[in-house]
């Protein structure tokens, strides 16, 4: 038993000398916290780190981290939380390691340059949204992982679903992805989600016109123009799109084929006046 324990030991530190190696020249932050929260090992890269988050005591984690280090510890589990210090905004994860004497380790991600990013879309759609309000244009901002899908007043409208709020000009009405589903031509949703998916894998504009059919039974043909947002990691994230009713034009597209027909169908001369 003496001699198991011994063994398990032994393990356990080289499991830690080779995490310390991989992390040292990380240009992420990692650190060996202990479970009230002082810090017994950080790399390189996190001593920018400990003097943003606990400016005057670098060498203990600040109240928050604590938390996650006590629950990490408790539940034995893997936790991640953004959190922001300063200026700068980390993905921070914490995880228990009982086995090792009772530590914990920290890894934070700086995603700041994600954030800003995140941001800035964020505020060009709603310039866009402003700039469409006085137009019969909708645009549209799913998201990828929950379907959930913001959006302009007329991009309801133009999908025939129930409005929310009154407010026109911004991303402030709200549908899932189901209620879109529900709205599209059942003969057009095979295709369209296939060209969803195609352009996503691709990482190409999305485009593509397709029928909608309002709750009135009444039938809409709309041009649905998109991108996909990538994350640094090149994960696809969400779609920002436009939408345009294009029924008008797909009509007179389908009157000029009935022409045609009739016209090359005809044995009779036709004098145009």
């Amino acid at each position: 038993e003496l001699q198991q324990l011994k063994t398990e030991a032994e393990n356990a530190n080289f499991g830690l000398r080779r995490l310390f190696r991989i992390t040292e020249d990380s240009p992420d932050p990692a650190l060996r916290v202990s479970t009230n929260g002082e810090i017994l090992y950080g790399n390189a890269a996190s001593v920018a780190l400990c003097r943003q988050w606990n400016p005057g005591n670098e060498l203990v984690v600040p109240p928050a981290v604590q938390e996650m280090v006590d629950a990490a510890y408790a539940w034995t589990k893997v936790l991640r939380k953004e959190m922001t210090f300063g200026e700068h905004t980390y993905l921070v994860t914490v995880a228990a390691a009982p086995s090792a004497g009772g530590y914990v380790h920290i890894f934070a991600s700086d995603i700041t340059a994600r954030k800003q990013a995140e941001q800035e879309v964020r505020e060009n759609a709603e310039r866009l949204a402003l700039a469409l309000s006085g137009t019969q244009t909708g645009m549209y901002r799913r998201d990828l992982a929950t379907g959930e899908t913001l959006c302009t007043e007329p991009a309801m409208r133009l999908l025939g679903l129930r409005t929310t709020t009154t407010t026109t000009t911004t991303l402030s009405q709200v549908y899932q992805y189901h209620d879109w589903v529900e709205r599209v031509h059942p003969e057009d949703l095979p295709r369209v989600e296939a060209e969803l998916r195609r352009c996503r894998t691709e990482r190409v504009p999305y485009q593509i016109d397709y029928r909608v059919i309002w709750s009135d039974g009444s039938v809409h043909w709309l041009a649905d123009r998109g991108v996909f947002q990538d994350e640094p990691e090149g994960q696809s994230t969400q779609l920002l799109g436009i939408l345009l009713d294009i029924t008008a034009r797909k009509r007179a597209e389908a009157d000029l084929r009935r022409l045609a027909t009739v016209v090359l169908d005809s044995n009779d001369a036709i004098t145009l006046q």
